[in-house]
């Protein structure tokens, strides 16, 4: 898996810096790497851009009628991406720097987080490895340290060049150190599906407090700050093969209001929580489940 996350990693910046010359192009090269062929950054034949392009689709946009706000947009420092800006040399490093985060690209404002090891990562990790440590005495970000808050601390400093506002930052966990599990093997995976990839019940407060000593680390070890969380990378998908966990929308709710919601508003209390962290076709469940709760909803 890193080794076509790293590939498509380098294809999206590839990607920017050819919107660019399109911006005053009349065609464009494109290259393309697909499994199950032989294209590997293959060059394929050149697109061609007109100006009298035909459509009878004409989309209006009312700017004086708003809806919902959009806190922004970006991308997620992920152990893989982390590795492979790792090993570009310093003028590639500041390239790719600016056309995500500076006044001239991209511009992105926001960035997602893993929480430990996910499908994104070089292998499987977690901030606490020692079994039965309720009090997480042994928790430690170290591992981090090495490629991830590098990249993220020079995305920060390419954003201050230009803007005052900050890099707000959504940190998710894929899934808890694996002796919290009901399924304690390594890796954290979910190889029977979901029937018994869940969180033990005498774990439930160890693992918020987890969640609360990771934004505590990265603020104090780090000078990193943490804008929001959510409780669980796609809570209704049990991976076979990667790092997951399962939750229903009564089992998130309830782990939010009972453990998580009062751990984090006593540590952390203007983090931002955000539920349900999947696609869209059951946001509406998850939603009435959880905003219908008082417990659960004030926080």
């Amino acid at each position: 898996m890193p080794n076509i996350n790293l590939v498509w990693w380098l294809l999206c910046t590839l990607c920017v810096a050819q919107a660019r010359r399109m911006e005053t192009a009349s065609s464009a090269e494109w290259f393309r790497t697909a499994q199950g062929t032989s294209d590997r950054l293959t060059r394929q034949h050149d697109l061609q851009f007109s100006a009298d392009f035909p459509s009878t689709i004409t989309v209006l946009i009312n700017r004086s009628v708003t809806y919902q706000t959009i806190e922004g947009f970006g991308g997620a420092f992920t152990e893989s991406a982390s590795y492979v800006f790792s090993k570009l040399n310093s003028t590639l490093q500041s390239q790719v720097l600016d056309m995500y985060f500076s006044e001239n690209g991209l511009r992105y404002n926001m960035a997602r987080l893993p929480i430990g090891s996910c499908d994104f990562s070089l292998g499987t990790y977690n901030y606490d490895a020692v079994p039965g440590d309720s009090n997480l005495d042994h928790f430690s970000i170290d591992h981090d340290k090495q490629l991830i808050i590098p990249f993220i601390k020079q995305a920060i400093e390419t954003r201050k060049k230009w803007s005052n506002s900050t890099l707000n930052i959504v940190a998710s966990p894929w899934s808890p150190p694996n002796w919290m599990k009901q399924l304690d093997t390594m890796p954290p995976y979910c190889p029977h599906g979901c029937s018994d990839c869940n969180l033990r019940d005498e774990y439930k407060r160890t693992w918020a407090l987890y969640f609360s000593k990771f934004i505590s680390a990265y603020y104090a070890e780090a000078g990193i700050d943490i804008w929001g969380i959510t409780i669980q990378n796609e809570p209704e998908y049990c991976p076979p093969d990667y790092e997951g966990m399962h939750y229903t929308p009564e089992t998130e709710r309830d782990f939010l209001k009972t453990y998580l919601g009062p751990q984090l508003s006593k540590d952390h209390p203007k983090l931002k929580i955000l539920i349900y962290d999947h696609n869209k076709d059951h946001v509406v469940e998850w939603a009435k489940t959880i905003y219908t709760d008082a417990d659960a909803t004030k926080y």
